[in-house]
């Protein structure tokens, strides 16, 4: 008997540190989404070292992991920022309009998606620089602060 509320009292404390402190999208981010290092260990070591020393820390190349010859094309990677940079555009282009019904709170989950598009991005291959200084330079300029609910602001 004295196990099962030890159990129960885990289960609890596990939910008050995940839903109840609103800890759940950071979790889900925080996943390791290539638990076998495969995208780590494609490269060989030395060109590796030799592709962070060119990008300044960073990781060379581009999303599809490099250039055009590589075998390795990275298709989930350009589908979330076809994606992102899709519904981006859409969702801006209504903002601030008679047609605007809930872009700016669509907008929010955008930011989302960007953040598992960047924590899925293997360490060698550079994030779309153009999609970054979107996201934080055209919604922001348009609506600094979005509220999600009464007291909760969004600010991009």
């Amino acid at each position: 008997m004295n196990e099962e509320y030890e159990s129960f009292e885990r289960l609890l404390v596990q939910l008050d540190f995940t839903l109840i402190n609103s800890r759940s999208f950071l979790t889900a981010i925080e996943q390791n989404f290539d638990p076998h290092a495969y995208y780590s260990s494609y490269y060989s070591e030395g060109e590796q070292q030799q592709r962070t020393h060119r990008s300044g820390g960073r990781g060379g190349g581009s999303v599809d992991g490099g250039s055009n010859n590589d075998p390795m094309k990275f298709e989930l990677y350009n589908e979330i920022r076809t994606l992102l940079t899709t519904l981006y555009g859409k969702y801006c282009s209504r903002i601030n309009t008679e047609n605007e019904t809930t872009e700016r709170i669509d907008c929010v989950g955008i930011y989302g998606m960007y953040c598992l598009y960047r924590r899925l991005l293997p360490s060698h291959a550079m994030p779309d620089v153009k999609l970054h200084k979107s996201l934080w330079s055209v919604l922001p300029a348009m609506c600094p602060i979005i509220t999600l609910t009464a007291d909760l602001p969004f600010m991009p």
